[in-house]
């Protein structure tokens, strides 16, 4: 979306607001850049990365670790890095030249795999019924990647169910997941007041009431659940 025809049309820029997502990051690095990309095909990365749909390329894989690392905190952990943005778009405004960032993002990824490892294991303990993938993670006490463990659910149905805890709180909670092309609207389905339609967390006792909402919305669409 930003080009360097929009970049010329939007006159000067002293503050550019963005998410500290992959995506976020990557459109403030055009800005910076005048609307163009940090390096060939970034701008495909940031749609795979944003839409969860198609396939990143190795450099957006890369940063796309190091930022899973900084959004998963230890337990225990209530700080806030605030610093790896600052490092991703200092690599990419210099079209990837900046060798110390690069050292940086690399180290921040290596540590994330231990996270990726453990997060696949679980992904084996899934339990499909009709259109819904379930599995409960609420025994597990180490850190893993929900939303790598969502996707792999929505693999194997429309729908992903993780029943798990908020680490730092302790509280159970459940997790509900679509693709964002599905179709489907959970803050609408359960009475929310605001969130991404294809994505929602309830307080676990609601779980029952979550599948049974689910089995009367597909049988209308003529699914089972």
């Amino acid at each position: 979306m930003i080009t360097p025809e929009l970049f010329e049309r939007a006159g000067p820029i002293d503050t550019i607001v963005t998410h500290v997502d992959l995506d976020g990051i990557y459109a403030a690095a055009k800005f910076i850049l005048g609307g163009l990309e940090p390096y060939p095909g970034a701008d495909a990365d940031a749609r795979a990365a944003d839409s969860r749909q198609g396939e990143m390329g190795p450099i957006a894989k890369l940063i796309d670790r190091a930022i899973k690392g900084r959004e998963l905190p230890n337990k225990d952990d209530t700080t806030i890095d605030d610093t790896l943005q600052q490092i991703i778009l200092r690599y990419l405004v210099s079209h990837l030249k900046d060798t110390e960032a690069e050292a940086e993002i690399n180290k921040r990824a290596a540590a994330y795999e231990a996270v990726q490892k453990r997060t696949a294991e679980w992904t084996r303990r899934y339990v499909v019924e009709g259109a819904v993938a379930l599995v409960d993670i609420r025994e597990e006490t180490e850190r893993l990647d929900l939303t790598q463990l969502l996707i792999a659910g929505q693999r194997l149905a429309p729908v992903a169910i993780v029943r798990n805890r908020n680490l730092r709180m302790g509280e159970p909670q459940v997790t509900i997941a679509a693709a964002s092309d599905s179709g489907y609207n959970f803050v609408k389905m359960f009475g929310l007041g605001g969130g991404m339609p294809t994505r929602v967390t309830l307080p676990d006792a609601r779980f029952e009431e979550a599948l049974s909402t689910l089995r009367k919305f597909l049988v209308k669409k003529g699914g089972e659940v």
